[in-house]
């Protein structure tokens, strides 16, 4: 989740025209900050994340849905390979 956020993030700052400096300044953090967001190096606070959208001119809850959208995107087009099971226990 942490990586689709970051890819919404960075897809909607460019299509409001932002730059990474102007998105920092506006939502009162550090452009190095925003850029680790925007790479998907940062867990974000759920204070961060509502600067973030209103920066954004958006909602928390439409950034986070799009986030999840992104997400199961991910998942189809990428599915993760199986996992292994434990062969059962003989008693």
């Amino acid at each position: 989740m942490q990586e689709a956020l970051s890819k919404i993030v960075l897809q909607r700052r460019k299509a409001s025209g932002l730059s990474q400096q102007e998105l920092a300044a506006r939502i009162g953090v550090a452009r190095t900050y925003l850029a680790d967001i925007e790479r998907g190096a940062r867990n974000i606070s759920l204070a961060s994340l509502v600067k973030l959208a209103r920066g954004l001119d958006m909602p928390v809850s439409k950034l986070i849905h799009l986030a999840e959208v992104h997400d199961k995107q991910e998942e189809v087009s990428s599915p993760k390979a199986p996992s292994r099971k434990e062969p059962a226990e003989s008693h």
